[in-house]
């Protein structure tokens, strides 16, 4: 996730409302030179967390192997031909789906085949379709809820740094004042410039916990709201 990003909305108190976690929409995507119908969603993760999940999601829950990706590159299209997923259709499918970077997050459009160009869509198979949308909601609320979590633990361990810091800084700040009062005025003077410096850095700090606090809160309600997705 683009920290920056979330932070400076956080500046702008009143300004701005929390998006839901995702929306599936219906839309299309050009594939062998021809517009097919597909789901799309945009999420707050990179191409590269959502490739990684949906491989994972589709080998764990369903046993398919996608294929488009190894650890040398990743193809523009994630695929798995003559498969049954029994939670859309009986026939066996050909299933697509492509993961492409945003500016800010990534963008996901699912698509299916029953073999060369009878591709699942709207008007065209109907009740598959809308299996497709709900087996994609699925994946996203599993998804986004791993992702959420592994956010909030890492601002966590961000904020616990930065409290060390600060106590740490603390520490130092009671040390030269007992120094202080022992040393000549020149030493003292130096003791308490630098204390000065001390102090200034924790107030940075504290600012810091604060934007970090105000991140965990929007991480903590966008994972609170794939309960009610």
């Amino acid at each position: 996730m683009k920290l920056l990003t979330i932070l400076i909305l956080f500046l702008l108190p009143g300004l701005y409302v929390f998006p839901q976690p995702f929306s599936i929409k219906t839309s299309q995507i050009s594939f062998e030179n021809k517009l097919r119908p597909c789901h799309t969603v945009i999420y707050d993760a990179t191409a590269k967390e959502v490739k990684k999940g949906w491989i994972s999601y589709l080998k764990n829950k369903y046993s398919i192997k996608i294929k488009g990706v190894n650890i040398f590159y990743s193809r523009d299209i994630l695929s798995a031909m003559d498969v049954r997923i029994s939670a859309i259709s009986e026939k066996r499918l050909n299933i697509y789906a492509r993961v492409a970077p945003l500016s800010v997050g990534s963008e996901l459009k699912f698509f299916i085949s029953f073999g060369y160009d009878f591709f699942i869509g709207p008007e065209k198979y109907p009740l598959e379709f809308e299996k497709m949308q709900n087996l994609l909601r699925e994946f996203s609320n599993t998804f986004l809820n791993s992702y959420y979590a592994n956010e909030i633990s890492a601002v966590l361990k961000k904020i616990k740094k930065i409290e060390k810091g600060i106590s740490k800084k603390n520490k130092d700040i009671r040390k030269n004042v007992r120094k202080a009062k022992r040393s000549s005025g020149a030493v003292s003077n130096a003791l308490d410039a630098k204390n000065n410096s001390l102090k200034y850095e924790i107030e940075l700090a504290k600012n810091k916990i604060m934007l970090f606090t105000q991140n965990l809160d929007f991480l903590k309600h966008k994972q609170a709201e794939l309960i009610v997705n």
